[in-house]
């Protein structure tokens, strides 16, 4: 599950595009989790300083990781999470 706070930039993006990407880290990489505990900064082909790709619908991959997943989002309406559905 994946939960993103209706109060968040990145909510207003996820139902505006219906897609993000859900990078998954690896071991040893705990120091990456912490550079988007702050909001992100995108800066030509990084965000917060780590490269990335945009996947098919244009959501970030980041490099480094060595999962990820492409989801759509489906806002229910009523105010509960994100449901999100490969």
């Amino acid at each position: 599950m994946v939960d993103v706070k209706t109060d968040s930039a990145g909510h207003a993006l996820i139902k505006e595009t219906k897609a993000f990407a859900l990078n998954v880290l690896g071991e040893g990489q705990q120091a990456l989790a912490f550079t988007f505990f702050k909001p992100a900064e995108k800066k030509g082909d990084t965000i917060s300083g780590e490269p990335f790709r945009p996947g098919k619908t244009g959501a970030p991959i980041l490099a480094s990781t060595p999962v990820h997943r492409v989801l759509a989002g489906v806002d229910g309406g009523d105010g509960r999470p994100l449901d999100l559905r490969r």
